[in-house]
């Protein structure tokens, strides 16, 4: 059904542990997001319901060690974008696919432009307000030095659970 509603996410992503794919050696490594923005929902009727969700809004990266062997700790915040969609296979259990993208951003902390994309799917349970989701990962990074070097690009694999309070 169409169903036009708005709302507004915040999130925080800590990761355990992940390895490169270039030959960089790491000392030390830390990747945390965060983030927040505006939802907008064209289809389904409610957060609990089948449908499609678009969003926009602010996502910050703090990493150290992703794009070179430092033991210091960088920031930087980009503007981003995605969508994601839910299916109800019973009325408690599910499915979920969510993308999500930065725009290319300039940081002096990094020294170049930077941007990420990441795609996310899974499962779902329910029980009342609450939702218990388990899913995999795949993290894009790019970062194209001011420098002229070669652009670095880090790729993060990975699988988790995470929790939603509906209200």
């Amino acid at each position: 059904s169409i169903s036009v509603d708005l709302g507004f996410e915040g999130f925080i992503t800590q990761s355990a542990n992940f390895s490169v794919l270039t030959s960089v050696s790491q000392n030390e490594w830390k990747l945390q997001e965060s983030g927040g923005g505006i939802l907008f929902r064209p289809f389904g009727r409610s957060s609990q319901d089948t449908g499609l969700t678009v969003r926009g809004g602010i996502f910050q990266l703090t990493e150290k060690g992703m794009f070179a062997n430092s033991t210091s700790e960088f920031k930087a915040s980009a503007p981003y974008a995605g969508a994601d969609a839910k299916l109800y296979l019973l009325p408690f259990l599910g499915g979920k696919i969510d993308y999500l993208q930065t725009f290319e951003t300039s940081s002096d902390e990094l020294g170049g432009k930077w941007q990420m994309q990441r795609l996310r799917y899974g499962g779902f349970i329910e029980f009342s307000l609450l939702q218990f989701e388990f899913f995999a990962a795949r993290s894009d990074y790019i970062l194209r030095p001011n420098s002229g070097s070669a652009e670095v690009k880090e790729a993060v694999d990975g699988y988790g659970l995470a929790g939603s309070l509906f209200f």
